[in-house]
């Protein structure tokens, strides 16, 4: 790829702000941050393409989103014989521009002649998983990243039963983003984005049937739901849901770290919402320790990872590592699931319940 070249091709891009451009001028004589931004170009890894913010070929951007989108809905209306009956999922989590996209996201199906289903607020992977497989859409696209970064931006590709996209599945979007060099590959719905047949919402029901979706996966009814439980999405996805899930399910002992439960991008106090690191727990263990709770727990933006705090026999909190964590949840799932079906598609709220299960499990068998 020829940096300066494509430079210059960045001042014509519609999908960029005035202050954009105003930033590139600024970059007109910078060789370096030139061939740093607009010299490479973002890799799919699977079903994800994912990058630092920014400007240029190497970075996420909403270019880079709309580019990556329209290969998506090329491959899908190739796949369908010319025309997509169905509708699209289009989630987010609480990364700054990811509402802004998801609009981009919504424009790019809609100018391709697919509909879309548009979640309202921001969600985690398995709840958009679960509204493409209940809903019976063609797909879903989600605008996250895997790292709990804050700094990093991705979007990821998902099929029609809900799952990422494996690599064959891939091929056509993959080639399909490269053949696209400049805004003229891209169709884009120029309109105010109506509710209408093809343009649709996801609401608050969709959320009601996953929690029954979860609670079904209960493998065991004799626990203690007077069970402590201290929350904290750590400013992500699972603030308003994660509550409500314990919640419906019974356990009335739920508190929040008020602070944490706003949705924030920017993640204020946290190096990185990151559950595998102590320092994210300082927050939440002051809820818990101020509300004698037996359980501590805190998630990642989207939800595909949780760690839990458990409270020893001296009254204090041990972090359990993350291996333990998992091993103690397998183990439960193994000694009580029988024949029950286990919604495994994506981790996330689900396990998150049956960590809850087992701990009210536990503390009924103390007594």
């Amino acid at each position: 790829m020829e940096a300066k070249m494509e430079f210059m091709k960045w001042f014509r891009n519609r999908y960029i702000s005035e202050e954009d451009v105003e930033y590139l001028r600024g970059i007109v004589d910078d060789d370096d941050k030139i061939e740093e931004l607009f010299g490479t170009d973002l890799v799919f890894e699977g079903n994800k393409l994912e990058g630092k913010l920014g400007l240029g070929p190497a970075r996420m951007n909403n270019y880079q989103v709309c580019r990556a989108v329209q290969a998506y809905c090329s491959h899908l209306i190739r796949l369908a014989g010319g025309h997509v009956e169905g509708r699209v999922a289009v989630g987010y989590d609480t990364r700054a521009m990811n509402t802004e996209w998801s609009d981009s996201v919504a424009r790019i199906l809609l100018g391709n002649g697919i509909g879309t289903s548009l979640f309202q607020d921001p969600k985690s992977i398995e709840q958009l998983s679960f509204a493409i497989d209940y809903l019976r859409l063609e797909g879903g696209i989600m605008l996250t990243a895997d790292e709990d970064d804050p700094q990093l931006y991705g979007i990821k590709f998902f099929n029609k039963q809900g799952e990422p996209m494996d690599e064959e599945e891939m091929i056509g979007t993959v080639l399909g983003f490269q053949s696209i060099q400049d805004q003229s590959g891209i169709k884009a719905y120029a309109g105010a984005l109506r509710i209408n047949s093809i343009h649709r919402k996801i609401g608050i029901s969709n959320d009601t049937y996953f929690i029954q979706g979860i609670q079904n996966l209960s493998v065991n009814e004799d626990v203690d739901k007077d069970l402590k439980i201290a929350y904290s999405p750590l400013y992500g996805a699972g603030a308003e849901f994660i509550p409500r899930m314990f919640e419906d399910s019974g356990y009335k002992n739920v508190y929040t770290v008020k602070k944490e439960m706003a949705y924030n991008g920017d993640f204020p106090g946290l190096e990185r919402p990151d559950p595998s690191d102590e320092r994210v727990y300082a927050k939440v263990l002051e809820k818990a320790k101020n509300k004698d709770a037996d359980v501590a727990i805190v998630s990642n933006p989207n939800v595909t990872e949780f760690g839990a705090a458990v409270k020893t026999g001296e009254g204090e909190y041990r972090v359990l590592p993350q291996d333990e964590l998992k091993a103690m949840l397998e183990e439960y799932k193994a000694g009580f699931t029988g024949e029950k079906p286990v919604y495994t598609k994506i981790p996330g709220p689900s396990d998150i319940f049956l960590f809850v299960e087992m701990m009210a499990y536990n503390k009924k068998n103390e007594k």
